[in-house]
């Protein structure tokens, strides 16, 4: 093809045929310094608004405890009701600002690279836990918050920065790769071998442990089909080329 990427310098040329039979151009180049700028900061931005919005619906339960048992009220709501009081609720909103933040970094940035900087969300919170709850910060934690803000410039300046336009049919050739689909079988099995631990046996920290590891099973794929999801989207919008009507898009989603 003689069209050339509209993002990135020129590289090695790569097609695909479409679905309707045209040829797309999924070649890259190397990702230009503004849009890689972008992917950084709204990915940083994404997890401060994430942990923030945790903090906040954390101090709200917090708030709720602290209410007088005689007066089961908070701001005019009943205080078990806690998932309408106005505390909840914004960091709930804050929390959705912060993952569609992170969706539009994810869109462009090399996902090896903005997954590391999911650490940031642990520096966030590292730093204002002290001012919401009154926690001690020791000098441990000061040393490991220094070790993951060095960590994120490193993986920032040193990641891979290519980029090649996401397609349906890119989509399918890595779902369909035989080291996903192992992983993946892998997961499943790991995922039902925990949750089968019969119930009489399960201690309050298996109970904690079952919950934990299926939320980081579930926050796994989740990224993935975010990064996929928003790759299609910025595709069609970008490149011109619609990805939004197959269905496998859609099933990315889920």
């Amino acid at each position: 093809m003689t069209q050339q990427h509209r993002l990135g310098e020129p590289g090695v040329r790569r097609t695909t045929l479409g679905t309707d039979g045209s040829v797309l151009d999924v070649g890259g180049g190397s990702l230009p310094k503004m849009w890689w700028i972008l992917a950084v900061c709204a990915v940083l931005l994404g997890n401060t608004l994430i942990s923030l919005g945790l903090l906040l619906q954390k101090r709200s339960h917090h708030t709720r405890v602290a209410v007088d048992k005689s007066d089961r009220h908070y701001c005019g709501i009943p205080a078990t009701s806690y998932c309408f009081s106005p505390q909840w609720l914004a960091g709930l909103a804050t929390f959705i600002a912060g993952h569609g933040c992170c969706w539009i970094g994810l869109a462009v940035g090399a996902q090896m690279v903005m997954s590391c900087l999911n650490c940031w969300c642990i520096v966030v919170t590292i730093l204002l836990a002290p001012s919401l709850f009154n926690e001690t910060v020791s000098l441990f934690r000061i040393l490991a918050v220094l070790v993951l803000v060095v960590g994120c410039v490193w993986v920032t300046l040193s990641g891979p920065r290519r980029y090649e336009a996401f397609t349906v049919e890119r989509f399918q050739l890595n779902v369909a790769n035989e080291a996903f689909l192992v992983v993946a079988a892998c997961t499943v099995v790991v995922g039902m071998a925990i949750m089968a631990v019969p119930r009489a046996s399960r201690s309050s920290r298996v109970v904690v442990f079952q919950l934990t590891a299926g939320a980081a099973i579930c926050a796994w794929y989740g990224v993935l089909a975010a990064k996929c999801f928003s790759g299609l989207h910025f595709t069609t919008w970008h490149h011109g080329r619609n990805q939004l009507g197959h269905w496998q898009t859609w099933a990315a989603v889920g």
